[in-house]
């Protein structure tokens, strides 16, 4: 029976080093300046491409959309972010459904910097 309360306790106390590490509340990115606008219109292509969230199929098929152009690190640090959001952002409660409609237009690089474990923070 002791061995469940210590397990018990250790469980807490990795959460709470999780909460202290990795903050919910991290303040949101900037918005970017705008860019001038010229007669060639790039393509958003891999972290910078906006996720659909409107719906669960449409947001894994824009994270799919993702992982074809970015590097296997920087579309890790997206899944990661995403599972983390999901676990710690209350406001979603665990549901991939909210999560995805809160997320709805961001870029995968905006997601990403809502951490504060980001490479660029």
């Amino acid at each position: 029976m002791k061995q469940f309360k210590n397990s018990g306790l250790l469980l807490v106390l990795i959460s709470f080093a999780l909460m202290a590490v990795f903050p919910v509340w991290a303040e949101p990115a900037e918005p970017a300046a705008p860019e001038s606008v010229t007669e060639e219109t790039v393509t958003p292509v891999g972290m910078d491409l906006p996720l659909d969230g409107s719906s669960l199929q449409t947001w894994e098929a824009s994270l799919e959309e993702v992982k074809k152009d970015a590097s296997e690190s920087d579309f890790t640090t997206l899944k990661a972010t995403i599972k983390y959001l999901l676990f710690y952002d209350f406001s979603v409660q665990s549901n991939r459904i909210k999560l995805a409609k809160k997320l709805d237009g961001m870029t995968g690089n905006e997601i990403v910097k809502l951490s504060k474990w980001s490479k660029d923070s």
